[in-house]
């Protein structure tokens, strides 16, 4: 075990219990006008990434843009409101 400084504990994407996987966890805590990569290999839960996405639009009252990225291998979710 050891301690961890200010800008260890800034990085950390903390688990919630509940509904959310990791990847719906994450985009939960953006802040407006931040924005996330997703690859394939993130989502781990059996929804698809856009009903993830608006759940926690719909249930917490954020707004998203989603789209996909230029190499055709991933997403871009941004923070709008």
């Amino acid at each position: 075990m050891e301690n961890m400084t200010q800008q260890e504990i800034e990085k950390i994407t903390f688990i919630r219990k509940g509904r959310f996987s990791l990847l719906g966890n994450r985009i939960l805590q953006l802040q407006v006008s931040e924005g996330i990569k997703v690859f394939p290999k993130d989502i781990s839960n059996k929804k698809s990434m856009y009903r993830t996405i608006n759940n926690i639009a719909k249930k917490y009252n954020r707004q998203f843009e989603t789209g996909i990225l230029p190499d055709g291998k991933g997403w871009g979710v941004v923070r709008v409101a």
